[in-house]
């Protein structure tokens, strides 16, 4: 374990570290005061490393030069970084906490991430989605999506035994069963003797209907 580092009373941008607060599972976090008037908590890591700078101010601030502050993408953005970086966020957990975080190159400046969304398909309609649900969001690994699509590019959960949305085994017959969903209705796929049939009939689905 690393040497414990008090960073009362130091500045991080437009941030002063005030008091140290609970611990967020093996995360130190830090109440701060922005320069703003607004205060907030941070985790050490993520203000020693630049990560987070203001209360979100900052971010404001710039973009208001651009008249995007108050616009749906904006707002994606902002929502982005507060489940990646601030671990009073309700999603936290799933993102951040897991250890998912955003470029560089997106986070510290709105108008590349809006640029890439402009050049990439963005709509009202659309959400952002990451390809690999393991992975940062970053250009490579992030794409425009249907509320459908997000449904099944989702990590398998905790209860599944398969290591595969969509497909899981049923105790009853001993045999593997596949499906997927669409537009809230969930279409069965079958039931196969083998885990690897059952993935293959999953990931066809996903080809035809996505």
């Amino acid at each position: 374990m690393g040497k414990f580092i008090d960073l009362t009373g130091k500045r991080f941008g437009k941030l002063t570290v005030i008091q140290r607060v609970q611990n967020k599972g093996n995360k130190v976090n830090w109440l701060c005061q922005c320069d703003c008037g607004n205060t907030t908590i941070v985790q050490g890591s993520n203000l020693k490393n630049g990560h987070i700078r203001s209360c979100g101010c900052l971010i404001s601030e710039t973009n208001t030069k651009h008249g995007k502050w108050n616009s749906r993408i904006y707002r994606i953005y902002h929502a982005m970084k507060q489940r990646c970086y601030n671990s009073s966020s309700e999603h936290y957990d799933c993102y951040g906490g897991r250890g998912i975080s955003i470029c560089p190159e997106w986070l510290h400046d709105f108008q590349a991430f809006y640029n890439w969304a402009m050049s990439h398909g963005y709509s009202d309609e659309l959400s952002i989605d990451r390809i690999d649900v393991n992975g940062n969001y970053e250009p490579g690994n992030c794409r425009w999506a249907e509320p459908s699509l997000q449904t099944f590019n989702q990590r398998t959960r905790k209860n599944n035994h398969s290591g595969m949305v969509g497909v899981s085994l049923r105790k009853d017959t001993g045999k593997y069963q596949a499906y997927i969903s669409k537009k809230g209705k969930r279409q069965m796929l079958g039931c196969f003797d083998t885990l690897e049939e059952a993935i293959a009939a999953r990931k066809q689905a996903e080809q035809e209907l996505y």
